[in-house]
């Protein structure tokens, strides 16, 4: 199901509350990859990804560090990770 998002807004929000929530310039990448990805795909609320993918958008070259984000994301609640 595709969501109606504000593209500008919802990134701009994002930004604040990352800084509010001191998430580590990894966690920023990798969340900036997913949301390139997410608007690729029209905001569709269920997202199929690439590991490699988001790595190599994100620029993470290690993907124990990209499964710590995706965690630190998803705890944070920035993403629901299944």
């Amino acid at each position: 199901m595709k969501q109606d998002v504000n593209y500008i807004l919802h990134h701009k929000n994002a930004y604040i509350r990352m800084m509010e929530d001191d998430i580590s310039c990894v966690d920023m990448s990798v969340y900036n990859a997913l949301f390139l990805i997410w608007n690729r795909c029209d905001f569709d609320t269920n997202l199929s990804i690439n590991r490699n993918d988001v790595m190599k958008l994100a620029k993470v070259g290690n993907a124990n560090t990209y499964t710590k984000s995706l965690k630190t994301l998803h705890e944070k609640k920035y993403i629901e990770y299944h």
